[in-house]
């Protein structure tokens, strides 16, 4: 044993630490002595108890933490998007329909894409109308061309860049006096 203070340490510092007491009033007085002694395996184990609970906490915690997240981006992300990738295989674009924002959704990255599809199946719907009448224009014009040609009494023929008979109306024929055998096979 040696003394430091009034601090008596045992032979063995780690194992066990003595301290006088000495009265309030007269600082003379010892009053008596605590010893602490060391059990380093029981510290050991509430250490190791210590860390497999907290451990196990934090497990549950990061647990908890990620299944709230899962909920959360299913129910606010995955669900609406699942939703209107639904309502988009449905829907005909002769019909004139559109995307339903969904009430949740209206002012949130998720509405601003339904209002931004919308607005392509418009512009896609406008220009599908714009071809479908240019197809007919054309078709009226062909028509009409057709009917020029094969109707006119004047003799018409159209040659390609070689020189050779391509079509040719009635009206040729005629006025050039060709028999059938006379025409290109076409």
């Amino acid at each position: 044993k040696y003394l430091r203070g009034d601090v008596e340490i045992l032979e063995r510092p780690s194992v066990a630490i003595a301290r006088s007491i000495y009265s309030p009033f007269d600082s003379q007085e010892l009053v008596g002595r605590i010893m602490l002694r060391v059990d380093h395996a029981l510290i050991h184990d509430e250490a190791a108890s210590y860390s497999r609970a907290s451990t196990l906490a934090m497990g549950l915690e990061v647990a908890l933490v990620a299944a709230v997240v899962a909920i959360a981006v299913y129910f606010f992300s995955t669900r609406p998007i699942k939703a209107v990738s639904n309502e988009l295989h449905r829907i005909r674009f002769d019909t004139g329909a559109r995307l339903h924002v969904p009430a949740c959704n209206r002012l949130d990255e998720i509405g601003t894409l339904v209002t931004d599809v919308n607005s392509l199946i418009a512009s896609r719907e406008d220009v599908l109308s714009t071809e479908r009448q240019l197809r007919m224009e054309h078709e009226v014009a062909a028509r009409k061309l057709q009917l020029i040609f094969e109707k006119s009494e004047s003799g018409l023929l159209v040659l390609d860049d070689r020189g050779i008979l391509e079509s040719w109306n009635p009206a040729c024929v005629r006025l050039l006096r060709l028999s059938p055998e006379q025409l290109p096979q076409s």
